[in-house]
């Protein structure tokens, strides 16, 4: 939901008033069913802990009304929501530019939407409180990656059922109900509330890794806000007024009361492979094909042997007369039975019966006729022939028979061998992302870089933002790194422009020396020898070499604004158009590509036909056939396939599925082409090919 709602206010033309009238008709719906699921699951969980403790307790009845939409902050969520839009406009007249301010609006519709879903969840915990008589007290139980030191201490707390679980925005804690012969009292783990206070106190000396002066002593409190009640927050913040609660008040972080912050010290990133994950890894690898020619060989039955267009012509010609002759004999039995069945009279039987064969032996002369023809030609000198018939003596190549499975339509799908392969592909690459998770949740600068994050907004926060994804971004590369060596150079030179090309940009050094820092050294050594010319284009694209024809990238020459972890847009967009060269020098890559959107793409193990770009998103044209698989790709670019240039072996074919994979592992932008199994699928892809 969270997600869908940030889509389409950031893919909005504009922001005027009539655009937020229609984002909330069409958004409003969306989030009210978030809201509604997520109090509907928030009863059924409670439900479930309650007959641990009562066995023969009955179903609850909960008014879904009561807990959602309106209810939750007693205003309504039309103005609500409206606060995004008025969040843009507030800096537009302070002169932010439009991409921040927009980027200001979606950070608040974000927090809103995530703040409205909390409070579904802690309303329901209220109003079924009066259903489970057994239940004393709630606690917090802490969820997630990593927690906040403000959720950290109120774990530490009890709260009674008929109050509100405090919450802040995008808090992902659960409720827990405890029943108990007595009050514990307000404190139920004091050693551990004592250890969180002493890392707090030590962090604020000369180590202090957070870079941020801050008492945490002072930073639990209840506030009992005007529309969503009780709040975590610091002792300096005030719910004044409505909505004040959906920013994050930032006043405390270097105020005169506090001590100068210590000198914040960047660690290099140290990650490592676990021990399971590297044996996965040469276990899964020591079992994929490794050459172009093995991947081949998995979807052919055989070779057909090299021969003239004339012997081919008559050999279908000679299997038609055969096909005829089977005919002509089952119609003249078939004849034979109806005569003996109608007791025809002799005299007429070879009459009737020539008329029934006539059209097919009418038939069989010709094609005789022609063989005869075709043999003589055959036997004729080339130079001897008529000018416009020598072609049939030219040699036809030697060609593949293909042997890909099919759907009911006939349509073609991956062999059994190739799913098999990105079975354990994902694998790997899912056993990556859990080394790569524990290594997030390790790293004591990206844990101060989100703290950061968390606290700040406004100008600082797309730095803010952009400072965390470069982190995670240094953490990936660091993890492929421990599994084999990244990174390297080829040879590239400045192309010359035709047509529509620019002149290469003049950073394209620096871009491409970026983008192959993303790719195994190995894969790079494999196209060593052959030059990349590099040019430039406002769509940048990748053309393989041919004959004649080097290989040439064309790099973008857009400035655009960027927030990922790249260091701008051209680099990142050099980094997906590298990703179609390996295409070509990387044994497995386009076929475990073409593997992935297929399956992504059945639906009841049928494959759907592919759909043209235009009538999915703007900024396509009908006419120039820019096909893709839709499935359900955040962006339906990520399915987009090049069959067409070869429909009879698809997997042949570039993709675009791992280029833009690439952008979302490394770049890790606000805007995503794939989901989880994308990033496991590029990380297993760069580990094990």
């Amino acid at each position: 939901m969270l997600g869908r709602t940030n889509r389409s206010f950031s893919s909005l033309n504009s922001w005027r008033d009539a655009d937020a009238s229609r984002f909330r008709r069409q958004t409003l719906p969306i989030i009210l069913a978030g809201e509604r699921q997520i109090a509907a699951l928030t009863a059924s969980y409670l439900e479930q802990l309650y007959k641990e403790v009562d066995s023969g307790a009955g179903r609850i009845a909960l008014d879904l009304d009561a807990v959602t939409g309106e209810s939750l902050r007693g205003v309504d969520p039309a103005e609500v929501y409206d606060r995004p839009f008025t969040e843009i406009y507030t800096a537009l007249s302070k002169g932010e530019p439009l991409d921040i301010a927009v980027e200001r609006g979606a950070h608040r519709l974000e927090t809103i939407a995530k703040t409205d879903l909390q409070l579904a969840r802690t309303h329901t915990v209220q109003a079924l409180g009066p259903e489970f008589p057994k239940f004393e007290y709630t606690v917090r139980e802490l969820q997630g990656e990593y927690n906040c030191a403000l959720c950290l201490v109120a774990s530490t707390q009890r709260y009674h059922k008929r109050e509100l679980a405090p919450i802040h925005p995008g808090c992902d804690c659960l409720v827990k109900l405890v029943t108990a012969d007595e009050d514990p009292g307000q404190v139920i783990d004091e050693e551990k509330l004592d250890a969180i206070h002493k890392a707090v106190d030590d962090a604020l000396g000369t180590h202090d890794r957070s870079g941020r002066a801050v008492d945490y002593r002072q930073i639990i409190v209840s506030n009992q806000h005007g529309e969503i009640g009780p709040v975590l927050g610091f002792n300096s913040h005030n719910f004044t007024r409505l909505g004040d609660a959906d920013h994050t008040d930032s006043s405390h972080v270097g105020s005169s009361d506090s001590p100068e912050p210590a000198q914040h010290i960047v660690d290099e990133p140290t990650v490592s492979v676990s021990d399971s994950t590297r044996q996965q890894i040469a276990d899964v690898r020591s079992g994929l094909p490794t050459t172009h020619e093995d991947w081949l060989n998995a979807r052919s039955e055989g070779v057909e042997p090299a021969s003239r267009l004339i012997d081919n012509r008559i050999a279908r010609v000679g299997a038609r007369i055969n096909e005829l002759q089977k005919q002509r004999e089952q119609i003249v039995a078939e004849k034979e039975a109806e005569f003996k069945r109608s007791r025809t009279p002799k005299a007429k039987r070879d009459e009737l019966l020539e008329d029934a064969v006539w059209s097919t032996d009418h038939e069989l002369q010709d094609e005789r006729s022609f063989l005869d023809e075709l043999r003589k030609k055959a036997a004729t000198p080339q130079d001897e022939l008529p000018l416009h018939e020598r072609y049939l003596l030219d040699e036809v190549p030697a060609k593949v028979k293909f042997a890909y499975r099919t759907d009911a339509s006939g349509r073609l799908l991956p062999p059994e061998e190739y799913g098999h392969h990105l079975n354990s592909l994902l694998d790997v690459g899912h056993a990556l992302r859990g080394d790569l998770d524990n290594a997030f949740q390790a790293d004591a600068e990206l844990a101060h870089l989100r703290s950061v994050l968390a606290s700040v907004e406004g100008a600082d926060l797309a730095a803010a933002r952009r400072a965390v994804v470069q982190r995670e971004s240094a953490l990936i590369h660091t993890l492929l790194s421990d599994v084999r060596q990244m990174g390297g150079t080829v040879n590239t030179q400045v192309g010359t422009p035709s047509g529509n090309q620019l002149p290469a940009p003049s950073d394209w050094p620096e871009q491409l020396d970026e983008a192959f820092r993303h790719f195994p050294a190995d894969w790079l050594e494999k196209m060593s020898n052959d030059t990349l010319h590099v040019v430039g284009s406002e769509r940048a694209y990748y053309s393989a070499g041919n004959g004649g024809w080097p290989d040439l990238m064309a790099l973008s020459t857009l400035k655009l604004n960027y927030h990922g972890a790249f260091s701008g847009y051209a680099a990142e967009i050099a980094a997906h158009e590298l990703g179609h060269r390996m295409e070509q020098y990387v044994p497995g890559l386009k076929e475990l590509e073409y593997t992935l959107i297929r399956r992504r793409a059945l639906d009841n193990d049928a494959l759907p036909a592919p759909k043209n770009m235009a009538d999915l998103t703007a900024g396509y044209n009908h006419t120039d056939n820019e096909m893709t698989y839709e499935d359900h790709w955040p962006d339906p670019y990520t399915g987009k396939t090049y069959e067409t240039f070869q429909p009879d072996d698809p997997a042949s074919q570039p993709s675009e599925v791992f280029q833009v994979g690439l952008q979302d592992l490394f770049g890790r932008g606000p805007y995503r082409y794939g989901d989880e199994e994308l990033q496991a699928f590029v990380l297993a892809i760069l580990a094990l090919l």
